[in-house]
């Protein structure tokens, strides 16, 4: 199954992702799995054969989820940082994402903007195990960039080049 975690809104731009995997499927048969909190603007997806929108999950159960995915995508139209990435990522999962998080998953993740190109790279994922097995590397390498440690180190360096740069 390829799967999307993030908060079901518009700006997550599933709509385009169920295309493309509708696309892939016709040569695929491969599920689409939707977790995630369902906003009230979110519209409605119509129930069909290997689509599953199991809304929120507990986090516990999140690890499975990712590390079994053929592949993890993520569409959205813009993002302030993009954790679901990440979290897919520290679970070893492919990325496929629209370049809205190039800032988070770096060169570990395969980029699509739109069904055309999601489609594409899903149907590569789907169709080429090389390929999945080097994106996989790639989010596993990536994903140990970040670590509550480096962030607090960082938060403090900015701290200090802040203060001394406004000091009175």
């Amino acid at each position: 199954y390829f799967l999307f975690g993030g908060t079901l809104e518009p700006r997550k731009n599933v709509a385009a992702l169920v295309e493309a995997w509708r696309d892939v499927r016709r040569d695929h048969p491969v599920d689409l799995v939707l977790v995630g909190r369902r906003r009230a603007d979110f519209p409605p997806v119509s129930e069909e054969p290997g689509l599953h929108v199991l809304g929120e999950v507990p986090d516990a159960s999140l690890p499975a989820l990712y590390s079994n995915a053929l592949a993890f995508v993520f569409p959205s139209f813009y993002e302030g940082f993009g954790l679901p990435v990440l979290e897919a990522m520290q679970c070893g999962a492919a990325v496929i994402a629209s370049s809205a998080v190039s800032e988070t998953a770096g060169a570990a993740a395969a980029y699509a903007d739109g069904p055309r190109e999601l489609a594409g790279a899903m149907r590569r994922a789907a169709g080429c195990p090389e390929w999945l097995a080097e994106l996989r590397a790639r989010s596993l390498s990536r994903a140990h960039e970040f670590s509550w440690e480096n962030t607090a180190r960082r938060t403090h360096q900015l701290y200090v080049e802040a203060r001394q740069r406004f000091a009175d």
